[in-house]
């Protein structure tokens, strides 16, 4: 496979996990967005450290909760967004 991939990485269950795994992504030089579902993050050192680094690396933040100080996207927004993803990773 050629090019870059663009993948989707959806936060619902374990997320501190699922803001390291993005991260990890981010050495393949695909381009990697992240949505969090629902829930509001929670304040924790591990989740702040994760979220500094993808900011950082410029990667888009997403979330259908306007607590999580994140970019706002609907269900339905993020719906039409994702025929362009080339991997959508639920975790």
């Amino acid at each position: 496979m050629d090019g870059k991939k663009t993948i989707l990485v959806v936060l619902r269950d374990r997320k501190a996990e699922a803001l390291r795994v993005s991260a990890g992504l981010l050495g393949c030089d695909d381009q990697v967005e992240v949505f969090v579902l629902d829930e509001e993050l929670e304040k924790t050192e591990q989740i702040a450290l994760h979220l500094r680094l993808l900011e950082e690396f410029e990667v888009k933040l997403y979330s259908n909760n306007t607590k999580n100080s994140l970019e706002y996207l609907t269900l339905e927004a993020l719906a039409h967004r994702l025929p362009n993803y080339d991997l959508v990773i639920p975790y």
